[in-house]
């Protein structure tokens, strides 16, 4: 038993110290290199940038995790519940990310004032970055299925290519610093997104279509609607709400007329959350099928 703890826990605290020099490693580089001020606009681009998904992808990865690994014994069934999850996470995810894209300028400007506006272009980046770092949850499924240690490998290649991305790009910038860290990211999800693919016996360019449909709603309608506030002669603010706001609305109701997928897999996974809170093994079946109804007398 501590064998198996053993060989299933250290891979992943190596891989959580990797991934720590990997996602602080750049600060210190462009602190050291740059400046104070430098790694201050770094700084609240990062931690800004990678909030929304970090936080909603955690929320979701802590419900996907057990349904992984009680589905992880039948490969269409894992299958299923990653797509689900991840179609979920898109449909809560993108709308944010988007707007937050979108009227980045303007809600620094009015935040935090004319002198923080270098950190528009990082905060972009990181918030497309970051997006695409949450919007998977291979973490969690490959936890479940036992593959610890990829993590473990991926951390280690992904913290010195994180070190180099952040001092290369420091000869020209936060800017490039921001571009090239990001870069190291997606590869990392890259790697991630094509050993999950794997593990579920799908092909890798459908894990990435998934999200397709949500993804294009959220930047074209954000996009549209900053213009169109814009051209009404609103104040920043009311641009800020009014493409959140319509964005939001526009995604959730595509969803609801079934444009884009991610709202039957939020009912499903709501009522299978309820139903296990009475009987965990009906739950463990739920949505029923066909097959797994009684007959009618």
């Amino acid at each position: 038993m501590a064998r198996d703890l053993l060989k299933f826990g250290l891979p992943i605290c190596v891989g959580a110290m990797a991934w720590a020099v990997a996602l602080q490693g750049d600060n210190v580089v462009v602190g050291r290199v740059l400046g104070a001020t430098a790694v201050g606009i770094y700084g609240l681009a990062y931690n800004y940038g990678d909030l929304p998904s970090a936080l909603l992808g955690n929320i979701v990865g802590q419900v996907a995790f057990p349904v992984f690994t009680h589905a992880r014994d039948d490969a269409a069934e894992l299958a299923a519940e990653f797509f689900r999850f991840t179609r979920l996470v898109a449909l809560l995810v993108c709308p944010i990310v988007a707007t937050a894209t979108v009227v980045a300028d303007l809600a620094v400007n009015l935040l935090l004032g004319h002198s923080w506006l270098a950190a528009v272009t990082p905060l972009r980046i990181f918030l497309i970055g970051g997006a695409l770092r949450g919007l998977f949850p291979t973490l969690e499924l490959l936890r479940a299925v036992g593959r610890v240690g990829v993590e473990l490998r991926i951390g280690l290649v992904a913290a010195p290519a994180v070190l180099v991305a952040a001092y290369l790009g420091t000869r020209h910038g936060v800017p490039l610093v921001s571009v090239l860290v990001a870069i190291v990211f997606a590869g990392a999800v890259v790697a991630n997104v094509s050993v999950a693919a794997r593990a579920t016996g799908v092909s890798a360019l459908r894990v990435w279509l998934a999200p397709a449909r949500v993804v294009s709603v959220s930047v074209i309608g954000s996009i549209a609607l900053r213009a169109l506030a814009q051209t009404l002669g609103l104040g920043d603010f009311a641009v800020i709400a009014f493409t959140g706001l319509g964005t939001a609305g526009l995604v959730l109701g595509a969803a609801c007329a079934g444009l884009v997928p991610g709202w039957q897999d939020v009912r499903a996974i709501v009522a299978r959350g309820s139903i296990e809170s009475i009987d965990p093994e009906l739950a463990a079946d739920w949505p029923p099928t066909e097959d797994s109804m009684p007959l009618e007398p």
